[in-house]
């Protein structure tokens, strides 16, 4: 906003509103960076005297929650300011609706792993959770409830394997299937993006105008990606061309869309500007921190790689410094906890 919305008391208010959320959610990243220090110096000379295995797990808990209810701070401090940069970097490179489920299961989490802070802590997590499940729905936004489902079904998964419950597990799936039907009963809005998704992939059959709708303007682009990708399917067409010759060949070909737009799949994004091994060596880099060490173990951090993998099909959400800042802290903190686990676990 004019320099006076910053000089006003509301202005004031909403500044001092957005610094505190910012050190919200940094703040505990500085101290896991500490406490890895001290982790490593342990690792050479032996654990603290005195130091319980109760009392760490405590610590594990609140330092858990910290860090959860500090992301939720950012966030609203994001939609109190009225749509300063922090939210609309959280909406554009990291959907909110994907955040949502992803913090819908991170109060399952913590309610599984019985988090500790307070008396009822436990009914106020259940609560929260079931809150975003009924919050996503209303909100209907594809991506979130794509996300929200495939990590129930991938912890579904996870339960069956470790446990060899395949009829709990069944009966589990029949319920989440349930819910999901009784919510787009109930859910007007949810009733109605299904209608829209309908017509849009009755435009995508019938080759009808593309124009200001959102799936076939998407098809559409990464019809264009892959002609692109054509040019070059080694090396692709360059990351500093991709715009302009994207936009080039949205206007000859589809001249009835208004506004082309580049390929909203990060995937597809990089295989049209650096061909196929600049898109192995993305896969390869992205999916690193999963597979080493057996990190895909750490469950919060596998439903982490779940919610991003999703986002990357829809939005090319790391061209940017912020999106790449929102990848990157939603897969550091869980394997900052796992290595505090590892320290652990190795002496008690």
């Amino acid at each position: 906003g004019e320099w006076t919305d910053w000089v006003s008391f509301g202005g004031l208010f909403k500044t001092a509103f957005r610094a505190w959320g910012w050190y919200e959610l940094y703040q505990p990243v500085g101290d896991y960076i500490d406490n890895m220090k001290v982790a490593d110096e342990y690792l050479k000379s032996g654990p603290p005297d005195g130091f319980t295995q109760e009392q760490y797990n405590a610590y594990q808990n609140k330092q858990m929650s910290l860090v959860i209810g500090r992301l939720g701070a950012l966030i609203a401090a994001g939609y109190i300011s009225k749509g300063n940069f922090i939210i609309k970097a959280v909406r554009k490179y990291l959907p909110g609706a994907d955040l949502a489920a992803l913090a819908t299961y991170a109060s399952y989490y913590l309610v599984k792993n019985n988090f500790t802070l307070f008396k009822f802590n436990k009914i106020v997590l259940i609560s929260i959770g079931l809150f975003l499940f009924i919050f996503i729905h209303l909100l209907s936004v594809r991506s979130g409830i794509i996300a929200l489902y495939a990590m129930m079904f991938v912890e579904i998964l996870i339960y069956v394997f470790k446990y060899k419950s395949y009829k709990r597990g069944f009966i589990t799936f029949l319920v989440v299937v349930f819910s999901g039907t009784i919510m787009m009963i109930l859910s007007p809005s949810l009733k109605n993006k299904m209608i829209n998704t309908q017509q849009d992939i009755s435009v995508l059959q019938n080759e009808g105008n593309a124009n200001n709708n959102s799936l076939a303007t998407r098809f559409v682009s990464y019809e264009i990606a892959f002609d692109l990708f054509k040019e070059n399917i080694f090396l692709g067409c360059g990351l500093g061309d991709l715009e302009i010759k994207n936009t080039k060949l949205f206007n000859q070909k589809h001249p009835e869309i208004a506004r082309p737009i580049i390929p909203h799949n990060q995937f597809i994004y990089y295989l049209a500007s650096m061909g196929i091994i600049g898109l192995l060596s993305f896969v390869f880099c992205f999916f690193f921190p999963l597979f080493y060490n057996k990190n895909y173990r750490n469950e919060f951090l596998l439903m982490v790689y779940v919610t991003l993998f999703l986002s990357f099909l829809t939005e090319p959400m790391i061209e940017t410094q912020l999106g790449v800042a929102c990848t990157v802290i939603f897969i550091i903190l869980p394997l900052m906890i796992k290595k505090e686990e590892r320290f652990y676990n190795e002496f008690f």
